[in-house]
């Protein structure tokens, strides 16, 4: 009696997509994925950074709005030793929605030391 190996279909390397193919309208007009919320504030930081040439000492609020993000940084304007004597200064940063700054404004400056008064936003 002759035995006979079981053959096995072996990948050529190419592999077949489980999703069906997508037509050319529908892949134009199938929106980008949104940013993921840590590339947001990332990109933020480096380009409020580099604008005003002042340290990103972090960010204290984010808010996605209509057209983009509203976030809220603190920047070192002034390092002192001891650091807690710092001088920070808050900016309100407007972004649109692809995370590229649109408008900032300087809402406060302070000591790092100094207590700040939180007014519930």
């Amino acid at each position: 009696m002759t035995q006979t190996k079981p053959t096995t279909n072996h990948n050529t390397g190419s592999k077949k997509s489980l999703s069906p193919p997508i037509s050319e309208a529908e892949a134009k007009v199938a929106p980008p994925p949104a940013p993921r919320l840590i590339d947001i504030i990332e990109g933020a930081k480096l380009q409020l950074g580099s604008i005003l040439s002042y340290p990103i000492d972090g960010v204290t609020g984010v808010k996605k709005v209509e057209d983009g993000w509203e976030l809220l940084m603190t920047l070192i304007e002034l390092t002192r030793i001891p650091s807690s004597s710092d001088v920070l200064a808050e900016y309100a940063v407007s972004l649109d929605r692809t995370g590229e700054i649109v408008s900032y404004k300087q809402i406060q400056r302070f000591l790092r030391n100094q207590v700040g008064i939180d007014d519930g936003e």
